[in-house]
């Protein structure tokens, strides 16, 4: 099983800070073996670097509480990785585009992978036909000239992030300068 943290110090304004917590995997047929990985991601609140994080933050320690997702741990995951459906380096929201961050399999870490491994970074201009990806770097664990995710599982993967981004669009509105037909009422307003 694989155990997942979730805390009310995440995704904060000013402080986006998903990934800076653990997760663990515990074998279901050995209930110690369960234990220490919900011991040590519920622990993970206490690293040093997240320690850091929320006091440079001045995040009241003791005012985080975490839960733990749990689900199937699936050992032979073709890719693993997270997305954003904003372009985290164009805040003015000129320059739309989904920001994903992926690795090959299901063991390497893209949030703080091991020393010397890095994973594809793009952003994915979704709502743009044509346009290439653009990535920031690659994945040192697929050969070169390869990506991690081929260009249709990225248009699948554009279409679920799309639909997440209208889902909760109405909750947090659109960034700045993000149109879509119809949206243009929403040019240079903050969401």
């Amino acid at each position: 099983m694989r155990f997942r943290t979730s805390t009310n110090s995440e995704d904060l304004e000013g402080f986006p800070c998903a990934g800076c917590y653990e997760s663990h995997t515990g074998d279901p047929s050995d209930w110690e073996d369960v234990l220490d990985a919900i011991r040590e991601t519920w622990a993970s609140i206490w690293l040093f670097r997240t320690f850091e994080e929320r006091a440079y933050s001045s995040i009241d320690h003791k005012s985080v509480v975490m839960a733990l997702l749990v689900h199937h741990n699936f050992p032979d995951e073709e890719a693993n990785g997270g997305a954003l459906t904003a372009n985290p380096f164009d805040p003015s929201g000129l320059q739309p585009g989904l920001y994903v961050n992926v690795q090959a399999g299901g063991d390497a870490e893209v949030v703080h992978p091991p020393p010397g491994i890095t994973s594809d970074q793009f952003i994915y201009e979704f709502h743009q036909p044509g346009l290439p990806i653009t990535y920031l770097s690659p994945s040192n664990l697929v050969n070169d000239g390869e990506t991690v995710l081929t260009p249709a599982q990225v248009f699948e993967l554009g279409k679920a992030l799309d639909a997440i981004h209208e889902r909760f669009s109405p909750a947090y509105g659109p960034k700045a300068g993000n149109i879509r037909d119809g949206d243009n009422e929403h040019l240079g307003k903050e969401g």
